[in-house]
């Protein structure tokens, strides 16, 4: 699963989503190269082992999250230079409350490819039964908005939780795919990817 997700970063940008490096990047090339260093740390951790999930507690992890439009086999069939249409990325804090087996949180602060911010945020809903495997899947929806427009996003995820130390995963990383709906128009397949690390 690790090697999955890492192809898919590769090709999304957080570590996907990668944009090429200046000396004086735009903003979003700047919230992408905090995304793609993140990644890349991670995404080198094991998956947490199962008997070292903690049985209590909260942990909360913030990282980030890039959406764009098509399906993961078309996110995987991007070159590393090449973005998804309508590629975003935003931050995200994630909340694990291990004794229920839940994860929840937001994800804002978007910025298009061109740096330009997008308003709202999207709420994220993990369910993860008892841990076993150290793995969850859920919801992550909400409405964005740029300049007049909405974009209803409806995603259905899945995630796992990557390395241990003093107790705790390190990290968490993730997939998503499911639709966006600009204004009232039809429905598009959409795309995701997010990565975090504990607080």
């Amino acid at each position: 699963m690790t090697m999955k997700l890492g192809s898919i970063f590769v090709a999304l940008g957080a570590t996907a989503l990668v944009t090429a490096c200046s000396s004086s990047p735009t903003p979003f090339e700047a919230l992408d190269g905090k995304a793609n260093a993140m990644a890349d740390r991670l995404l080198e951790l094991d998956i947490t082992p199962v008997e070292s999930m903690p049985e209590g507690g909260t942990a909360t992890f913030n990282g980030f999250i890039g959406i764009g439009s098509g399906t993961l086999e078309e996110l995987e069939a991007l070159g590393e230079d090449e973005l998804p249409e309508g590629a975003v990325i935003g931050e995200l804090t994630l909340v694990a409350t291990f004794a229920d087996g839940f994860v929840d949180g937001t994800a804002s602060n978007f910025l298009g490819e061109n740096s330009e911010a997008f308003g709202g945020e999207l709420d994220i809903v993990q369910d993860v039964v008892e841990f076993e495997p150290a793995e969850f899947e859920g919801t992550i929806d909400g409405t964005l908005t740029n300049g007049g427009d909405e974009y209803l996003v409806d995603l259905d995820s899945f995630g796992i939780f990557l390395g241990l130390a003093d107790g705790q995963p390190e990290g968490l990383a993730g997939f998503a795919d499911g639709t966006i709906q600009e204004n009232a128009l039809e429905p598009e397949l959409a795309v995701g990817v997010f990565i975090a690390e504990i607080e």
